[in-house]
C-alpha cells in the first residue's frame, strides 16, 4: 500500500514538473529589459552591470557549500518554496534600489534562491523517476518538455516586456516578482519522495557521508572532466546574457523591438530544448564539441558584423542570426548539463554533485564577469565579443581534448572511482 502511494506521489511530481519549470526556471519579463532598466532607470553603465554580475556569482560561490546542508536538512520540496520566495525578494530589492550597493545586496538573495533551486529541482525530478534502464532518457524528456514550456512562455513575456517597459519601466520587474510567487506556490504542490538526509542519519554519520561524497566527486576523473567543461561553458553562456543586451544597445535597437527579438529568440531555445534527444542521438560523443563550435562561431559573427559597420538592416539580421544560434545552444546545454551529471549517481550524491558543479560555475562566472567588466572599460562590446569568444574557444578545445578518455565511455569501461557506492 505504501509503495503504491509513493508511486502515485512520484507520478504526480513528474506531471507537475514541466509546469513548475515553465514559471520558475528563470526570471520572466525581467531579463529582457534588465540592461535597459539598470542603465536608463538606475543609472548604471555596462561596466558596472558586469561588476554587479561578478558580485552575484561571488555570492553563489560563498553560499554554495553551506546550502548543501540546508537542502539536506529541509528536504527538496521545502527548499524550493523558500528558494522561490528568496528570488521574489531579489526582484523587489532591485525594484526599490537607490544605489549599486542595494543591487549587490539584491544579488545575495538571488544567489541564495537560484542556488537552492539548482541543487533541488532536477534532483527532485530524478528522485521521482523509478529505477529503470530508461530513467536518464525519461528524465531528459521531462526536463526538455519543461524547458520547451519555459521558452515558449518566455517568448510571450519577452514580447510584452518591451511594451510594458515603455508604459512604465517598473511594470516588468513587478510582474517578474509575481511569477516568482507563482513558482513558490507550484513548489508547494510537490511531494517529498526521498527522506531528508539529516533525518535518517546522526550528525556524525551525516558529516562522514558528506565528506565521503565530496571525496568521491573530486576523485572521479569523469566528474572532474564534466564539471570543468560545464563550469567554463556556463561562465561563457552566462556572460553572453549581458553582452547581447549591450550589443543591442550599441546598435540602437529600441527597447520595444528588443522585447520582440528576444521573444523570437526564445522560440529557438524552446524548439532546441524539446528536441535535445534527437540532437544527442545524432552527434553522440561529439555533442559537446558541436555545441562549442556553434557557440564560439556565433560570437565571432556577432562581433565582426558590428565592427565592419555594415548597413543597419544587414547588421541587425546577422546579429539576430548569431544570437539565434546562441539560443539554440542554450536550449540544448541546460538539459544536457543535468543529464550528464545525473549518470551513475545516487539520490544522496546528486545534491553534492550539483553543488560542486555550481561552485565551479560560480568561480568561472565571477572571473569572466570581472575580466569582462574591465575589458568594456577599454573597448566596445563588439570587440569584447571577439576577444572573449577566442579566449573561451582555446579553453574549451583544451578541455574537450582532456575529456576524450574520461567521458562518454560505456559503463563497463569506467573505473571504480567513477561509479558511486550508495551509503547507508
Amino acid at each position: 500500500m505504501e509503495t503504491a502511494i509513493l508511486d502515485e506521489k512520484k507520478e504526480y511530481n513528474q506531471k507537475l514538473f514541466p509546469y513548475y519549470k515553465m514559471f520558475s526556471w528563470d526570471l520572466m519579463f525581467y531579463y529582457v529589459i534588465s540592461f535597459m532598466f539598470l542603465t536608463t532607470v538606475k543609472g548604471f553603465n555596462a561596466s558596472q552591470i558586469l561588476l554587479i554580475d561578478a558580485f552575484y556569482t561571488l555570492s553563489k560561490f560563498l553560499l554554495q557549500i553551506p546550502l548543501v546542508g540546508v537542502v539536506d536538512k529541509l528536504g527538496k520540496r521545502k527548499s524550493l518554496i523558500i528558494a522561490n520566495i528568496s528570488v521574489a525578494l531579489y526582484m523587489l530589492f532591485i525594484l526599490f534600489s537607490i544605489n549599486i550597493y542595494m543591487v549587490i545586496l539584491a544579488g545575495f538573495f538571488g544567489a541564495f534562491g537560484f542556488l537552492i533551486k539548482s541543487l533541488s529541482e532536477s534532483s527532485l525530478l530524478y528522485d521521482s523517476i523509478p529505477e529503470s534502464p530508461n530513467r536518464n532518457k525519461l528524465f531528459a524528456k521531462i526536463e526538455g518538455k519543461g524547458g520547451a514550456f519555459f521558452f515558449s512562455l518566455e517568448a510571450i513575456t519577452s514580447c510584452l516586456a518591451g511594451f510594458l517597459f515603455a508604459i512604465s519601466p517598473y511594470l516588468p520587474v513587478l510582474l517578474a516578482s509575481i511569477f516568482c510567487m507563482i513558482s513558490a506556490f507550484l513548489a508547494f504542490r510537490f511531494n517529498e519522495v526521498v527522506p531528508n538526509v539529516r533525518s535518517t542519519l546522526s550528525s556524525n554519520q551525516y558529516h562522514k557521508n558528506l565528506k565521503h561524497s565530496f571525496h568521491f566527486i573530486m576523485k572521479s576523473k569523469r566528474l572532474r572532466s564534466l564539471i570543468l567543461f560545464l563550469g567554463v561553458s556556463y561562465g561563457f553562456i552566462n556572460l553572453l546574457v549581458t553582452l547581447r543586451k549591450s550589443l543591442f544597445y550599441d546598435i540602437e535597437v529600441p527597447v520595444e523591438h528588443m522585447g520582440i527579438f528576444f521573444a523570437v529568440l526564445g522560440i529557438f531555445s524552446s524548439i532546441a530544448s524539446a528536441r535535445q534527444n534527437q540532437f544527442h542521438q545524432k552527434y553522440r560523443n561529439k555533442t559537446l564539441t558541436v555545441l562549442t563550435i556553434m557557440l564560439v562561431s556565433s560570437c565571432l559573427l556577432a562581433g565582426l558584423v558590428v565592427i565592419l559597420k555594415l548597413p543597419y538592416l544587414i547588421t541587425l539580421v546577422l546579429v539576430l542570426l548569431a544570437f539565434a544560434i546562441q539560443y539554440i545552444v542554450k536550449g540544448f546545454y541546460f538539459t544536457f548539463n543535468k543529464k550528464y551529471l545525473n549518470s551513475f549517481s545516487t539520490a544522496d550524491l546528486r545534491t553534492k554533485i550539483y553543488s560542486v558543479n555550481n561552485l565551479f560555475e560560480a568561480i568561472c562566472s565571477t572571473i569572466a564577469s570581472f575580466a569582462s567588466s574591465q575589458l568594456l572599460k577599454i573597448t566596445s562590446t563588439a570587440y569584447a565579443f571577439i576577444i572573449i569568444s577566442l579566449v573561451f574557444c582555446i579553453l574549451l578545445v583544451l578541455i574537450l581534448d582532456y575529456m576524450k578518455t574520461r567521458v562518454g565511455l560505456k559503463p563497463e569501461e569506467y573505473k571504480k572511482d567513477d561509479i558511486p557506492i550508495p551509503l547507508n
